[in-house]
């Protein structure tokens, strides 16, 4: 099988490229970012983050009114959607009309970051899923960590899930949610990553799959493609919020001209490596943590 290599330069031009003059908070793109349950609001404020970072002209926050307080301090650029009561501490099967509704008109969508994985919480996310309903204008939907985590042992749902919104859909898992998702084990994930890849790519009718790790692996259509930034100082937690975020940003504000979410993911993923490298070399690889990442994003320059 052919494997090519993601162009890091080409996507750091497009990463940097100059907005429109005329250019508002609309025309940059909306994000919509559902994420948190109680102790883990820390991945939703990451995730939106980087969907800032990223170009998009308007995040909204959606998480469990519990998670409100710790979010309203730590996101003040974000809108923030709170469901449910101040005690609610994670999604619920009750969220999936508020949420639907809150999807409608959004440039991209996240699912996944710091959800949790109580049943209630996955039937949600099913549910939403498999709705025409959700995101019916995103341009992506990006599901990562407890988001892919329902789907375990029902391959057969999120292929129907892609099919309900053809090339728009992008999942990021690292190779035990990949092994869960294809039912295999690590071990064969790991020694088989191009094959395992094409597999997940294959799943998302025209969607693209990203397989996370070292030398992370990127597939739509057929086509495989290899990237070379980062380094194992981004083995740590929050580092895949901060790629969901990033891929759904670059997706949210993605012009005429960069229409084609395969290269829009592949730009994502380079640009996280890319901030993982510039945080190694300012801290050292081992003592790089996914906010270092965020912080990087802003300093990318040509």
């Amino acid at each position: 099988m052919e494997i090519r290599l993601i162009n890091a330069d080409e996507a750091l031009n497009y990463y940097l490229r100059p907005l429109d003059p005329d250019a508002d908070k609309f025309a940059n793109g909306s994000v919509l970012v559902i994420a948190g349950s109680y102790g883990m609001t820390g991945a939703a404020v990451l995730c939106a983050k980087a969907a800032m970072r990223s170009g998009a002209g308007l995040v909204y926050s959606a998480l469990p009114g519990a998670c409100l307080r710790n979010v309203e301090i730590s996101l003040p650029e974000a809108v923030k959607c709170p469901l449910g009561e101040s005690g609610k501490t994670y999604f619920d099967i009750d969220d999936a009309d508020r949420l639907a509704e809150l999807s409608g008109r959004k440039d991209a969508v996240v699912i996944g970051p710091g959800l949790g994985r109580e049943a209630g919480t996955q039937k949600l996310v099913r549910k939403l899923l498999a709705s025409k309903e959700f995101a019916p204008d995103a341009k992506a939907v990006v599901l990562d960590a407890d988001g892919l985590y329902p789907f375990t042992g029902r391959a057969e749902e999120m292929q129907k899930a892609a099919e309900i919104r053809p090339g728009k859909f992008v999942i990021t898992p690292h190779e035990g949610e990949a092994a869960r998702l294809l039912g295999v084990s690590r071990t064969q994930i790991s020694e088989g990553r191009p094959e395992y890849a094409l597999k997940l790519g294959a799943m998302l009718c025209g969607g693209t799959a990203v397989l996370k790790g070292h030398r992370t692996l990127v597939t739509a259509g057929g086509e495989l493609w290899e990237n070379r930034t980062g380094n194992p100082g981004m083995g740590t937690g929050g580092s895949g919020d901060v790629l969901a975020g990033i891929i759904a940003g670059l997706a949210a504000g993605a012009d005429e001209h960069c229409q084609n979410l395969l290269n829009v993911v592949k730009s994502g993923v380079a640009i996280h490596g890319l901030a993982g490298d510039a945080a190694a070399s300012r801290n050292s690889q081992r003592y790089i943590t996914a906010s270092d990442l965020i912080f990087e994003l802003g300093e990318m320059r040509n």
